[in-house]
């Protein structure tokens, strides 16, 4: 009669190879995961179209004011861009959860069944609205002002205090520079206004709007 042994245990290196390719391949859905997160419009070259219309201010008593109106037009554009990347991406995770719901051979049961498949389909328009808002205001409409403001009274203190002293054209140099450089001075403190201004009123409103609708 012929004694049964238990199976062998698999080789070293079939275990090794096995582990490496393991590693290897959550190494890669990491890269995939970190890549599909990566936001290319906060990135630079692309982000400075966002500060296009701060430029413009800062130019604007020295070229034409269709130039200015070209800087709003790019950092508009750069908003409306942004906006369709963040809901294009907010539908395409909505699906990817929908399926791996679909897929679960025993999905946890929802307390509202209606809840999830709303969320699913409401946080496209959610993140498009989010972004069209606190782009528009933290990137375009505050920034341009705060810098047409600060050109405005620079232009006005020169020309009333430094007149006789720098020649029109030093004057109007001297607010471009003024324009120029507050331009890295007031974009924390109004992203942070605007984010604190987002989560207390406009986000909770924005939600219940597009929930309800």
């Amino acid at each position: 009669e012929l004694r049964r042994f238990p199976a062998a245990p698999p080789p070293i290196m079939e275990i090794q190879a096995s582990l490496t390719k393991t590693a290897k391949r959550k190494d890669k859905e990491r890269l995939e995961r970190k890549e599909e997160e990566r936001d290319v419009f906060r990135e630079i070259p692309l982000r400075y179209l966002g500060y296009a219309n701060e430029v413009g201010e800062a130019f604007r008593h020295t070229v034409p004011v269709r130039v200015v109106h070209l800087s709003y037009v790019l950092a508009s554009s750069y908003v409306v861009a942004h906006a369709a990347s963040q809901g294009f991406r907010a539908s395409r995770r909505a699906k990817d959860n929908s399926s791996t719901i679909s897929r679960s051979p025993d999905p946890t049961p929802s307390l509202d069944p209606v809840r999830p498949q709303t969320e699913l389909t409401t946080a496209p328009s959610l993140a498009v609205a989010d972004t069209l808002v606190w782009q528009g205001l933290a990137s375009v409409a505050i920034p341009g002002l705060t810098i047409n403001r600060l050109c405005a009274v620079s232009r006005f203190l020169l020309s009333r205090h430094a007149g006789h002293l720098l020649p029109q054209q030093a004057r109007k140099w001297a607010v471009v520079a003024v324009g120029l450089g507050s331009i890295p001075f007031i974009i924390h403190p109004i992203d942070w206004s605007v984010d604190r201004f987002m989560d207390h009123l406009i986000r909770p409103w924005l939600r219940k709007l597009i929930t309800d609708t």
